[in-house]
């Protein structure tokens, strides 16, 4: 998880607000797990 944020961070990603969007499942189909299709 460390890597991922520190990439993130070189991306001048917000990760905070990246993961503020699944708090509360899966923004497309509302789900918690997500059970949209993988495409």
């Amino acid at each position: 998880l460390a890597w991922l944020c520190s990439v993130a961070d070189l991306l001048r990603v917000d990760v905070d607000e990246a993961a503020s969007r699944y708090a509360n499942g899966c923004p497309k189909c509302g789900g918690k797990p997500c059970r949209c299709a993988i495409r």
